[in-house]
């Protein structure tokens, strides 16, 4: 059903490895619920999306037509967005 093998199914159980993040859509559609912790920091909260739309953070930035930068040090805790980054952001996210 996720087109993986068994051992990388236990790979990820076992904390070994995690899954590619295009896989993560197939897997949240499997279990029927998303596997996250809620946090309040933005960048968490952006990585969340970006995992759950199965893309990378490049793809994510030319999507949202931002800076991949920007996206990578927004998710990495290295930086804040402007208030305007964060309206756009959201926006974006809800026409989806």
């Amino acid at each position: 059903m996720l087109g993986v093998s068994e051992a990388s199914i236990w790979q990820w159980e076992n904390n070994r490895t995690k899954p590619r993040v295009h896989l993560i859509p197939r897997i949240y559609d499997f279990l029927g619920y998303a596997l996250h912790t809620p946090r309040l920091s933005f960048g968490a909260w952006l990585a969340e999306v970006r995992k759950a739309l199965g893309v990378s953070r490049k793809e994510h930035a030319k999507r949202l037509r931002m800076d991949v930068t920007s996206i990578d040090r927004w998710e990495r805790e290295l930086g804040r967005p402007t208030s305007a980054s964060r309206t756009r952001v959201r926006r974006f996210l809800e026409r989806l």
